[in-house]
């Protein structure tokens, strides 16, 4: 659960952050631009579809368009992708997190409960010189 929120909230500012930098106006200010026969023209401007990329999830599949060949395509909808998988991944473990939190840990003799027929436990070896991590499966 932890891990799927961190790295969805990774990817997301990432994907945020690289929308920001590269769209953000280096012109140099009102005098920038380009002249074609006595007629001066601003820099052309970033499609505006690019934008859709801070929206999170849907944002870079709804920015594909803006890319003009098939390999720039390809890159606006992977942080999408990442997006996606992530927040999966998180959304899986946060209701794995509520179904367990329901039933109260204990600690028998077997060790912790894991799962429906997985536990982990602590023993002692034969000696009684260490102990050993015991993770038992029933089947």
């Amino acid at each position: 659960m932890i891990a799927g929120w961190t790295v969805f909230g990774a990817f997301y500012l990432a994907t945020v952050g690289a929308t920001a930098i590269t769209t953000v106006d280096v012109s140099g200010g009102p005098d920038a631009g380009y002249c074609f026969e006595s007629s001066c023209y601003s820099e052309p401007e970033t499609d505006p579809r690019v934008y859709r990329l801070y929206i999170p999830v849907v944002g870079p599949f709804m920015a594909i368009p803006a890319g003009w060949k098939h390999g720039i395509r390809s890159l606006i909808a992977l942080p999408g992708v990442l997006q996606l998988s992530a927040l999966t991944m998180a959304i899986v473990g946060t209701v794995q997190y509520v179904r367990d939190g329901r039933l109260p840990q204990r600690v028998g003799a077997d060790g912790f409960r894991l799962g429906k027929r997985l536990r982990l436990g602590v023993a002692p070896t034969r000696f009684l010189d260490g102990g050993t991590l015991v993770l038992g499966a029933r089947f």
